[in-house]
């Protein structure tokens, strides 16, 4: 009776590590891989969202109706659909930031049932706000917004 060595073992299960690994890549293959952390990712067609934009793109709520230099409320949902909070997928934080000054950033843990934020603002003149998120699955996700007070 032969001995089972690691040395063999190892072999084996790397073989059926490496042809599942590509057997899944091959059932996919019409499919255009896309790596997601390599860039921001930024809402192309605000008409017609895509399933993970619909779930991901930071959405910006502000009053219709600004004042200059009288404090208002930003609120910042993640997504247009609800977020999934678990240990395996999360939002981790969203920044909030007045042209290119950070004015806010809320960390989550994947305990917090929905990632929303409201943050107090004031702005003397016309500005852009710009929202960022991250998702430990999905990347880095922005929505920007131009206020301008009355």
């Amino acid at each position: 009776m032969d001995i089972f060595k690691r040395r063999d073992f190892l072999k084996g299960a790397g073989a059926v590590i490496l042809g599942q690994t590509f057997l899944s890549k091959g059932i996919q293959a019409g499919e255009p891989e896309i790596d997601l952390f390599k860039t921001i990712n930024r809402v192309s067609d605000t008409d017609n969202l895509s399933a993970l934009e619909k779930k991901h793109a930071p959405t910006i709520a502000i009053p219709g109706y600004i004042k200059a230099n009288q404090v208002f409320f930003l609120t910042v949902e993640v997504g247009k659909t609800l977020h999934v909070m678990t240990p395996n997928h999360w939002i981790m934080w969203i920044e909030v930031y007045l042209g290119n000054s950070l004015i806010s950033r809320t960390e989550f843990s994947p305990l917090i049932p929905q990632p929303s934020v409201t943050v107090p603002l004031s702005v003397g003149g016309p500005t852009v706000l710009k929202v960022m998120q991250r998702c430990n699955l999905h990347g880095l996700w922005e929505s920007t917004a131009n206020i301008t007070p009355m």
